[in-house]
C-alpha cells in the first residue's frame, strides 16, 4: 500500500526511508517502528538518539493504535482508537495544519486529547516532525503522504531519494496468481524462495489444494514447511552463515556478506542453483564459486575502482544516489480505499519475537515473554479488561486455572482462542497474533512449534498427529482494494472450558513504589531541582542527645566495605530507563552468550524459567498519575493500585544480578558457593553449589535461577533444548559452562567476556580502554540504554552515567549497595496533574522516602 500510494502521489513506487533522529515530533498510526514495522533495527537507534533529556532538544512521541505495542508503551501520548477511526486521526491534523479533506475528524474523546496534543507539537516542530502509518491500506497512506507534504517533512525526516528496496511484492499480483493456480490455469513451474505462501496467504488452504496442478514445484526452503511439504522438489538453500550475499536494504548501501562456516547440509546456495538452471553458469567442483564470482562482478559493475577485499572486511559501502525530481500530487478520491466501522474490529498484528512465523520452531523465540503481555509459548486474542468484565470473561491471570476461551470470526473465517486481558486494548477491539499454527498438517518445520496434550507441551505425539502452538490467523486477512487488509469488523462468541497460558509476570503494576521505578516528565526534570524527580533517601538514627535525626543513606553499612573501592576494577552498570523499549534484545542476547537452557511451557507456568535477564513491564493504575508516583497518599489504596488503567502508561525495566557490594545471597548460603571477587562481582562456583535455595529466598531482586533439571540430556527436554544433539551443541558458547543439574545459576556479568578483554590488554601492555568491554546484553540494546565499565575509572562513561541527577538504585534503602543504577525515565509530555504534584519532598510520606534504621 506504500509503494501505491506513492506512485499514486510522487509518480515513483517507492518506499523512503525515514530518519527518527531528525524528528521532533513523532506520531505514529499503528506502526510499531521499535518492534515490527519496515526497518525497526535501524527506527530503535534513530529513536533512542532523541530520547535523551539531557540533549538539546528530546522527541515527542503521540502513538494511536489499537493493541498495545512496543511503540505504543514507549510514546509519551497515546491515543486508543480503532483502525475504522485511523483516517479520522489523520483528518484531525490535516485540518488542524490548515490542510483539507473530505474524510471525518470525528475522534472518541480520548483520542481527541492526544490528538490535539500531537497537533500542538507539530505546529511547533513543522518540518522537523514525521508521520508514519502502519495500515497496508492505501487509503491511509494517501493521507499520510499529504500531511508530510503539509509539514514539508520531505527532504529533513523523509528522504524519497533513498528509497528502502524491501517489500517490494506487490498484493494485487500475489492474488491474480494465486486466483489463477486455484483455477487451474498456473505456470508449469514454480520457485518458492523465502516464501511460505500456503501458509501466510488468506487463501493459501486453497492454493495448496490446487498447487499439484503446477508441474514442476520448487522449494528453497531448509524445513518441510507448508509450502516445501507440497513440491516436488526441495532444494535447501545455505543458512546465511554458510553462504555468499549481497544486499541493498536501502538504495545508499550495498553490503556483502561472507560465509563463516562451511555447509553443515548437503544444501546448496540458490543463488548458485538459479544461475546455473538459467544457463549464466557452470556448477563446478565440490568448492565452485559460482555466488561469489557474480557478486564479485556485480560489486565490480557497481565500484569500478573499489576493492572488493576491503569492502568485504567492512561489510558495506555507501552508493550514490542520483536525486530525482519528485513532484507531489494530491489524490482527492480517497473514501474508497478507507476501513470501514464494525461493532467489533478485530486487528491482526505481529509480536516482537514471533513476527510472522518463519521462526516459530526456534524455542529461544517461542519462550521469550512477549514484551506486552509477557506470555510465552502461545497466542490468543488480546482484549481490554473492561470489556472481559462486560462478556463475563477472568480478567485476573492465574497460572493454575487459566483462561476463558472464545471463538473469534472474521470473514468467514473462525479461531478458537484463549482470551487474555492487555490493559491499553481499544474498547470494541480485539487483537489476534499471526505467526502461529504453524505445522499443522504434520510438516516439519521444528519441533519446538508443536504442543502435546498436557498444558500445552511441547512433544511430537507418536501417531505424528502433532497439534501446532496456536491458530494460523492469516485466513482471516482479507484483500480489498488490491491489498492484503490485516483488521476487519468481527463477531466474539464465549466458549466453555479454559486453556492453560504460562506467563514470566503475573504482577502488572508497581503500586506507587517508587523505590523501585521512577519516573517524571521533561518539564519537571528541566527545573534542575533533583529531589523534586530523584530523591535521596535518608535513614534515622539517634544523635548524642539521643533524639532521632536524618542522615544519607551511603552513611550505613551492615558490613565493612569491600576493598573494590580503590584497588583495581570495579565493573558496574548503569540502564536508561528513558532510552530502554523493552523490545528484548538483551534477553536474547544473553541467552545465546550464556547457554540459558530452554525449559518448555509447563516449567514457565511453575515460574522455573531459566532466563538470567527478565524485563519487568510495569502498567500505571489510577491510583499513580504515572508508573510507581501516587496520586495522593493518604487516599491510596493498594488493592486498587494491582489494577492497571484502562489506557496505562507503561515503563520497561531490565533487571538482572545487581552484584551487590553487600549481597544478601552471599550472607546465607551455607557452602561459599556464592562469593564476592575483589572486581565487584557475584560470583557463582557451580562445583560448591548444593541447591539449598537460601540465596534466592534472600535476593531482593528475584534474580537467581535454580536449576530443577538436567536440561541438556533429560529425555522430557529433547524437543526444545538445542543442546541436546550434535549439531544443536554447536548453539552453545564455549567460553561458558554448561550447568548440569541442582545449582543456582544468573548474570555472571558475562565474566567470560570480562576475561578475555584483560587477557588481550595483558597481551599489548596496556590498561583497559573504556568501552572496549561490553556485556552481551549491552553489545545488542538497539538504542544505547545500556552502559558497562568499570567504575573504578573516573574518566570513564560508567563512571560518570552513575553519578548523573537521574542515576538511582533499585530498592536503594534496603543498604545492599548494588553495582548497578537505573536512570529516571522521562517523559516529554504536559500532564497538569503532575505538575501539580509535589513529587517527593523532604515532608514525603513516611516509609517512601524515609526507612528507620
Amino acid at each position: 500500500a506504500m509503494r501505491e500510494a506513492n506512485l499514486k502521489n510522487w509518480g515513483a513506487a517507492i518506499i523512503p526511508s525515514y530518519d527518527f533522529s531528525k524528528a521532533k515530533t513523532i506520531v505514529s498510526i499503528d506502526a510499531d517502528f521499535l518492534a515490527t514495522w519496515l526497518l525497526p533495527t535501524e527506527f530503535a537507534g534513530q529513536y533512542g538518539q532523541t530520547r535523551n533529556p539531557d540533549n538539546k532538544w528530546m522527541s515527542k512521541h503521540f502513538h494511536f493504535e489499537s493493541v498495545m505495542s512496543v511503540s505504543g508503551s514507549n510514546a509519551d501520548g497515546r491515543g486508543m482508537i480503532k483502525p475504522s477511526e485511523q483516517a479520522s486521526v489523520l483528518a484531525y491534523l490535516i485540518k488542524g495544519m490548515g490542510g483539507s479533506t473530505s474524510v471525518s475528524s470525528n475522534l472518541n474523546p480520548g483520542a481527541e486529547i492526544i490528538a490535539a496534543r500531537a497537533l500542538k507539537a507539530l505546529k511547533l516542530s513543522k518540518k522537523e516532525s514525521l508521520v508514519v502509518c502502519g495500515a497496508n491500506n492505501v487509503g491511509l497512506q494517501l493521507l499520510t503522504n499529504k500531511l508530510n507534504n503539509i509539514l514539508r517533512a520531505y527532504g529533513t525526516t523523509i528522504d524519497a531519494n533513498n528509497p528502502i528496496q524491501l517489500y517490494k511484492s506487490e498484493d494485487g499480483k500475489v492474488q491474480k496468481f494465486v486466483s489463477n493456480v486455484i483455477a487451474g490455469k498456473g505456470p508449469d513451474v514454480l520457485l518458492v524462495l523465502g516464501a511460505n505462501p500456503v501458509y501466510s496467504l488468506p487463501n493459501g488452504v486453497e492454493f495448496g489444494k490446487a498447487l499439484k496442478n503446477v508441474k514442476t514445484r520448487v522449494s528453497f526452503a531448509s524445513h518441510m514447511d507448508e509450502t516445501a511439504s507440497l513440491c516436488n522438489y526441495t532444494c535447501s538453500d545455505h543458512h546465511a552463515l554458510e553462504a555468499w550475499n549481497d544486499y541493498t536494504a536501502k538504495s545508499s548501501e550495498y553490503a556483502i556478506a561472507q560465509p563463516t562456516i562451511r555447509p553443515l547440509h548437503n544444501t546448496a546456495s540458490a543463488l548458485e542453483s538459479i544461475l546455473v538452471w538459467s544457463g549464466k553458469a557452470t556448477r563446478g567442483g565440490k568448492d565452485s564459486a559460482v555466488a561469489y564470482d557474480y557478486i564479485k562482478n556485480t560489486f565490480q559493475g557497481l565500484f569500478p575502482l573499489g576493492d572488493f577485499a576491503f569492502t568485504t572486511h567492512n561489510s558495506c559501502a555507501d552508493l550514490s544516489v542520483t536525486p530525482a525530481a519528485l513532484t507531489f500530487q494530491d489524490e482527492a478520491a480517497l473514501t474508497r480505499y478507507l476501513p470501514q466501522a464494525g461493532d467489533l474490529e478485530v486487528v491482526f498484528y505481529q509480536k516482537t519475537a514471533i513476527g510472522t512465523g518463519l521462526n516459530a520452531g526456534n524455542p529461544w523465540l517461542q519462550e521469550m515473554p512477549d514484551p506486552m503481555t509477557k506470555v510465552t509459548w502461545d497466542n490468543y486474542i488480546t482484549m481490554n479488561p473492561l470489556d472481559m468484565e462486560k462478556g463475563g470473561f477472568v480478567t485476573t491471570y492465574d497460572q493454575e486455572h487459566g483462561l476463558n476461551l472464545a471463538t473469534v470470526t472474521v470473514n468467514g473465517t473462525s479461531l478458537t482462542l484463549p482470551v487474555y486481558p492487555l490493559p491499553g486494548q481499544t474498547l470494541n477491539t480485539v487483537g489476534v497474533a499471526l505467526g502461529y499454527g504453524r505445522g499443522g498438517n504434520g510438516e516439519k518445520i521444528g519441533k519446538a512449534a508443536y504442543q502435546t496434550k498436557e498444558y500445552g507441551g511441547y512433544d511430537l505425539s507418536e501417531n505424528g498427529n502433532s497439534k501446532p502452538i496456536g491458530a494460523n490467523a492469516f485466513p482471516c486477512v482479507s484483500f480489498e482494494n488490491g491489498t492484503y487488509q490485516y483488521y476487519g469488523s468481527g463477531k466474539l462468541s464465549k466458549v466453555d472450558g479454559t486453556y492453560i497460558i504460562a506467563a514470566t509476570q503475573i504482577h502488572h503494576t508497581v503500586m506507587g513504589r517508587h523505590s523501585i521505578v521512577r519516573e517524571t516528565t521533561l518539564d519537571i526534570f528541566s527545573n534542575k531541582d533533583k529531589e523534586a524527580y530523584n530523591p535521596s533517601f535518608t535513614l534515622q538514627r539517634l544523635n548524642k542527645e539521643g533524639h532521632h535525626e536524618d542522615a544519607p543513606l551511603a552513611e550505613f553499612d551492615l558490613w565493612d566495605a569491600h576493598p573494590v573501592e580503590k584497588i583495581g576494577h570495579r565493573w558496574g552498570m548503569t540502564i536508561d530507563l528513558s532510552s530502554c523499549i523493552g523490545c528484548g534484545s538483551c534477553l536474547i542476547a544473553c541467552q545465546s552468550e550464556n547457554n540459558v537452557p530452554v525449559v518448555g511451557k509447563d516449567e514457565v507456568r511453575r515460574g522455573r524459567e531459566m532466563h538470567w535477564l527478565r524485563i519487568d513491564r510495569y502498567f500505571a493504575s489510577d491510583e499513580e498519575a504515572t508508573v510507581g508516583l501516587r496520586k495522593d497518599k493518604e487516599t491510596f489504596s493498594y488493592d486498587k493500585a494491582e489494577l492497571a488503567a484502562e489506557n496505562p502508561k507503561v515503563v520497561h525495566m531490565p533487571m538482572m544480578c545487581h552484584h551487590c557490594n553487600h549481597a544478601p545471597c552471599e550472607t546465607v548460603c551455607p557452602v561459599l558457593a556464592t562469593t564476592h571477587s575483589n572486581e565487584g562481582l557475584n560470583q557463582m562456583t557451580y562445583n560448591r553449589c548444593i541447591g539449598t535455595r537460601y540465596c534466592a529466598n534472600n535476593c531482593p531482586y528475584k534474580v537467581r535461577r535454580f536449576n530443577w533439571f538436567n536440561y541438556p540430556s533429560y529425555k522430557k527436554f529433547t524437543e526444545v533444548n538445542p543442546a541436546q544433539d550434535d549439531l544443536g551443541r554447536m548453539v552453545l558458547n564455549p567460553d561458558v559452562t554448561v550447568r548440569s543439574r541442582g545449582v543456582m545459576e544468573k548474570c555472571s556479568f558475562c565474566v567470560q567476556r570480562i576475561q578475555s578483554t584483560k587477557l588481550v590488554a595483558k597481551k599489548e601492555l596496556r590498561p583497559i580502554i573504556d568501552g572496549e568491554f561490553a556485556t552481551a546484553c549491552s553489545d545488542s540494546c538497539p538504542t544505547n540504554a545500556i552502559i558497562v565499565g568499570d567504575w573504578n575509572d573516573v574518566n570513564s562513561k560508567i563512571y560518570s552515567s552513575s553519578n548523573e541527577k537521574r542515576s538511582y538504585q533499585a530498592l536503594e534503602e534496603v543498604g545492599i549497595k548494588p553495582n548497578m543504577w537505573y536512570k529516571v525515565k522521562v517523559r516529554n509530555e504536559e500532564n497538569a496533574l503532575l505538575d501539580d504534584l509535589q513529587v517527593v519532598k523532604k515532608k514525603a510520606h513516611h516509609g517512601e522516602k524515609k526507612a528507620h534504621h
